[in-house]
């Protein structure tokens, strides 16, 4: 029987989806979080996501404790309400390295107005934590991953206008520190997590979006599910997508001995999302979202075809594989971002001095 490493994170879900929806169940499966039907005017939308174990003694761990929870909701047109954090505690640590801890997820949570209103503690070895997220959504304004349309346009949001990149560089500045002591550092706790709550629920209002999911998993592993939802070709502009990247990072990128727009392919690390727009709709959504100081960016488009991805008609495109952080892969969650850059190194020809 296969191992689930080499077998992927998708090709898991899918086998897991065909075993729940035998007999017609698991029929509201393969969304950002499940969708609750209370007969009411709203839906109850439910999250639940595990931290990175490498991040168990970071600065940022409660930052992403509370985003990997609430983002989901926030893409699919929900408005969070509350969260429960479950920990898996060493005996070795303090009570106050616990309540310090809460007291933090409890800090950032306020950020999106949402309360910890619950949780749970377990001893063990090592430190592990999954949050639990509960939203409400309007039914008719629940954005599916499923629903885009042939000529829909492709758009990803820019928080509060913000370009890409300088989350991404904060985790691959700091691995050539011993390659270029002149290397100039960047803390991610300069760069703090900050989901796109405003611009997501002007798309949901403007009520032209077809469907969407966030990129935590990176732009082209999100373009794949995205795919697989539709049973649509998934076409992107390659001078939209590198236009996304801030090109006052061009001397940092230099350094690193990159392209500049290869910043746009992280696989994750940029808590933006993606939708698909009505091509009659999409003005209007623009316009809404720059009502609340956001952007929204049009990359590409859905097409008939078989559900694949492609970069100016190229689906071998070297940039759809670094823009992803699929699961059950050849490489350790704690290992990929310095693979990431040994890739796109070698993409871009740069041989280390």
């Amino acid at each position: 029987m296969a191992s689930v490493q080499g077998f992927g994170e998708y090709a898991l879900h899918a086998a897991i989806f065909r075993t729940l929806r035998r007999d017609g169940r698991g029929s509201g499966l393969g969304d950002d979080c499940a969708v609750l039907d209370l007969n009411y005017d709203e839906l109850l939308l439910v999250n639940i996501d595990k931290a990175p174990t490498v991040a168990s003694e970071s600065a940022e761990l409660a930052q992403l404790l509370v985003a990997q929870a609430v983002s989901d909701i926030v893409c699919m047109g929900g408005t969070p309400l509350g969260i429960m954090p479950a920990l898996t505690v060493p005996p070795h640590w303090s009570v106050d390295k616990v309540v310090q801890l809460i007291d933090s997820i409890s800090r950032e949570a306020d950020r999106y107005g949402v309360e910890v209103v619950g949780g749970d503690t377990k001893e063990g070895s090592k430190f592990s934590a999954v949050t639990c997220a509960i939203g409400t959504v309007p039914r008719t304004q629940l954005i599916r991953r499923s629903g885009g349309n042939p000529g829909d346009s492709i758009v990803v949001t820019k928080t509060a206008g913000e370009p890409w990149g300088r989350r991404w560089l904060s985790y691959l500045l700091p691995l050539i520190a011993s390659e270029d002591s002149r290397s100039r550092q960047t803390s991610r706790s300069s760069v703090p997590i900050t989901l796109p709550t405003k611009e997501s629920w002007a798309i949901r209002d403007s009520h032209g979006a077809t469907s969407g999911l966030d990129l935590s998993d990176g732009l082209g592993a999100g373009c794949r599910l995205l795919a697989i939802a539709s049973g649509l070709d998934v076409h992107l502009h390659k001078a939209r997508v590198d236009s996304l990247v801030d090109r006052r990072l061009a001397e940092d990128a230099k350094t690193l001995g990159i392209r500049l727009e290869f910043l746009a392919y992280s696989p994750g690390y940029m808590w933006e999302n993606l939708y698909t727009i009505a091509p009659d709709l999409l003005a209007a959504a623009k316009q809404a979202v720059r009502m609340v100081g956001g952007e929204i960016v049009e990359i590409g488009t859905l097409e008939e075809g078989l559900g694949e991805v492609f970069l100016d008609d190229d689906s071998a495109a070297p940039e759809l594989n670094l823009a992803s952080d699929e699961k059950f892969q050849a490489v350790p969650g704690g290992q990929l971002p310095a693979t990431w850059l040994a890739r796109a190194r070698k993409i871009t020809g740069h041989q280390p001095q």
